[in-house]
């Protein structure tokens, strides 16, 4: 979406809280666009919001979650993404993004156990190779400077 479009949906989704304000995927779906326009704190208040009411909605933890990344909360993050699978656990996509989180987080041995699950839940989707490939580089950089850092 253009960001004109963006502000629209923005408006129409307040519109609508103000009349309903615990109305799920209007919290939801708003959280969405500021999360598109770039205001990552504001649409963790309105994700926060629609958990509150409804914590049993996986895609409002992993939307939570990728704003938390932008805010470069990562261990927060995994701990959404992690209430996310628990929720819908043969989501690969879901995992393949864990794994990337905990990666960043310096989780490696959780980050290849959530790549190797994205796989093996969709064994022929490339963005599941791509994941695996990049954890398993990730984690071989950390234990080549964990070895360097003992050395010194």
């Amino acid at each position: 979406m253009e960001n004109k479009e963006l502000q629209e949906a923005r408006l129409a989704f307040e519109d609508a809280l103000e009349c309903f304000p615990n109305f799920v995927a209007a919290l939801f779906n708003l959280g969405n666009c500021l999360l598109d326009l770039g205001k990552n704190s504001e649409a963790s208040c309105y994700y926060v919001r629609a958990i509150n009411i409804d914590p049993n909605d996986s895609a409002i933890h992993f939307n939570y979650g990728r704003a938390l990344v932008r805010m470069n909360l990562f261990k927060e993050a995994v701990a959404e993404l992690d209430l996310a699978i628990k929720i819908a656990p043969r989501n690969s996509e879901m995992h393949y993004t864990l794994a990337l989180y905990c990666a960043a987080a310096e989780l490696p041995a959780k980050a290849c156990r959530h790549g190797i699950k994205a796989i093996s839940l969709s064994p022929l989707a490339p963005i599941c190779y791509t994941a695996m490939i990049e954890v398993v580089l990730l984690n071989f950089c950390n234990i080549i400077i964990r070895a360097r850092t003992r050395k010194q």
